[in-house]
This record gives structure tokens, sequence and C-alpha cells, in this order.
């Protein structure tokens, strides 16, 4: 008897333990391969057109049509780059962009005056406004990318650049990996802080996004701040610049897939308000991919896909835990998506 209310009993505790991992799971756990990222891919072509109205994050309108002027400042990211673009036209002109990759950090320079690269007198007087990065381009040409060293030197940076003056927003496109940016990693609450100006042979001149508030070119007195981590999770947010979607997953929360007829596949109901590229993927706890459904270009609405509960190998899947990331990528490379955990108990 006392051997019959163990077994009962220790079978309840497992059973505890078990549907409490599984909670624990369902609102915690996410691999991270199985992870998603801000979803903002930008084409570097020096054509604007691609980006979201939210991520111009200077607006001078009208700038843009007119012959060395800027007309605006984006900036956007994903998983794995920083993007920034500049709307303008130059005629006989430069342009120069600076980046503070830790706004109100200690890296960086407030006086680049003695510059070996692209010395053009500049001046920062904002408070914890220090770039560390910059981009020159002389009269439209695709320009490059430096790391600032110290107040007098610079040194050339890989990161894709490219300047069209064709497009209907014109312009420089310019990306440039997080890890080069932030090498020792992403840190929780990252704020970057950037400032673009015309120059002409000698200095900052002419124009400049954001415009200066009180002094003149080439001093410096304002910068645009932007948070990359507004919750501090030490990642890049993830951005949501327009209305793509996944709107709905339906899927149960447990499946048994053993061959008995019952509940032996899980049906994944997808909703997206775009069509897309829906890729449906599961994943062991560990963090281990063992399902992946073929790759389905679908229209907006309704997607169901199923999965047998089978590894890759075709084999029955053990009883556990397991996160089903469904992820959908629209033809502006725009990316969304959504993690579910399922039980499988057999």
């Amino acid at each position: 008897m006392d051997g019959k209310l163990y077994a009962v009993f220790g079978n309840r505790i497992m059973r505890l333990c078990f549907f409490s991992s599984f909670v624990f799971c369902l609102l915690f756990l996410m691999p991270q391969d199985a992870a998603g990222g801000p979803y903002h891919r930008i084409s570097v072509d020096g054509n604007l057109d691609e980006w979201a109205a939210g991520e111009k994050i200077v607006n001078d309108s009208g700038d843009g049509e007119v012959m060395n002027k800027i007309d605006g400042l984006y900036v956007t990211w994903d998983a794995d780059n920083l993007y920034m673009g500049i709307n303008y036209k130059v005629d006989g002109y430069g342009i120069l962009l600076y980046l503070d990759s830790d706004y109100g950090g200690l890296s960086g320079q407030s006086d680049l005056t003695q510059i070996d690269t692209w010395n053009k007198g500049a001046k920062f007087s904002v408070d914890g406004f220090k770039p560390d990065f910059m981009y020159g381009s002389w009269d439209g040409d695709d320009g490059n990318f430096y790391e600032i060293r110290s107040s007098v030197t610079a040194s050339w940076i890989s990161a894709p650049c490219a300047t069209d003056f064709s497009s209907d927003v014109p312009g420089t496109e310019i990306a440039v990996r997080w890890d080069t940016l932030l090498p020792s990693g992403f840190p929780p609450g990252t704020r970057i802080a950037v400032f673009a100006a015309l120059c002409d042979g000698l200095s900052l001149a002419i124009d400049a996004a954001p415009n200066n508030i009180l002094v003149s070119l080439p001093d410096v007195d304002t910068c645009t701040i932007v948070d990359c981590d507004s919750d501090n999770d030490g990642r890049p947010d993830r951005l949501s610049s327009s209305d793509f979607t996944i709107s709905s997953i339906r899927m149960p929360k447990l499946f048994s897939p053993n061959s008995d007829g019952l509940n032996d596949s899980l049906a994944i109901t997808v909703a997206i308000s775009q069509s897309a590229d829906v890729q449906i993927k599961a994943y062991s706890i560990e963090g281990k991919k063992v399902w992946q459904a073929t790759g389905r270009l679908s229209e907006a609405g309704e997607l169901t896909v199923t999965w047998a509960g089978r590894d890759f190998s075709g084999d029955f899947l053990k009883n556990g835990i397991y996160i089903v990331n469904i992820r959908a990528a629209n033809a502006s490379g725009e990316e969304v998506y959504e993690n579910k955990a399922v039980a499988i108990i057999k």
C-alpha cells in the first residue's frame, strides 16, 4: 500500500514538474537561434525610397530637391547592422556624417580640428556627443567610413557605402556592423547620436542635419539621439516601421505523435497582414533545431502547416517542450516573427 501511494504521489510530482516547466518555457524561454531581431534590412544602393517614414530622424523637407542642401537624415537597423542614410545632392561639395556609437559614454572626440582624415574644422559642443566614427564623401562618390581613433587619427573601416543621385529619393546609404561599432558587445540601453553636414574645401559649411541651434559651422552645437535598446535587454530593439505583422497564430498547446490516430500532428495556422515568405521551424528547449517546414510564399491571410512531431531523420521526437518559431519576410525585406511553445506528450 505504501509503495502504491508513493508511486501515485511520485507520478503527480513528475506531472507537476513537467507542466511547471512547460509554463516556464511558454512564458520565458526562446532558443538563441530562434530568437528574432530587428527586421528592416536596407539595400545599400544610395536610393532611399525603401526607408519607412519613421526612420527619417531629421526632416528638412525640400532641401534634397535643391542642389547643395540636405533633405533628411535616416537611421534604422537589423540584428547585424546599423544603417544610416542621407538625402541630399551636391555639386562641387562634400558631405560628412559623424556617429557617436555610445552617446554619453567616454569614447570619442569632441575636437577634430587636428584630425588627419577629412579635417573640416569640426568641434562639437553638445553634452555627451563625442563622435567615434565618421563617413566622408566628395562630390557624390560612394565615400568611405572611418573609425576616429584619437583627436588626430582616423582609420578606414570596411563598410558598404553607396551614393545615387538619379533616384526619386537621392543620397547616400551606409551599413556598418554592430560588432564593428561595439566590439565589446551591445550594452543594455545603447544610444547613438548622429550629425551630418556639407563641406567645402576647408570646413563644414552650407547646410547640416540637424541644423545648428546657436553657433555657425564648422562648430557644431546639435545632434540627433536615437535609442537603440529602449527595453534595456542588451539587444537592438525590434523595429515596427509598417503595418506588416503576424496577425495571429493558432495551434494546440500539446500533441502526441505516436501513430495511434489521436492528436498525432500539430496544425499551425498563421495569419499575416501582407504577402510574404513564411518560414516555420521547431527547436528543443536546448536551442537545437529539430524540424523545419518547407518555406511558403503566402498571400495576405491564413496559412496552415502541419508538423508530424518527427525530426529531420523521420523519427518521433521524445516527450518534452519545443519552441515553434514562425518568421515572415515581405517583399521590402521587413521581417516579423513569433515564438510559441508546444508540449509533446505520448
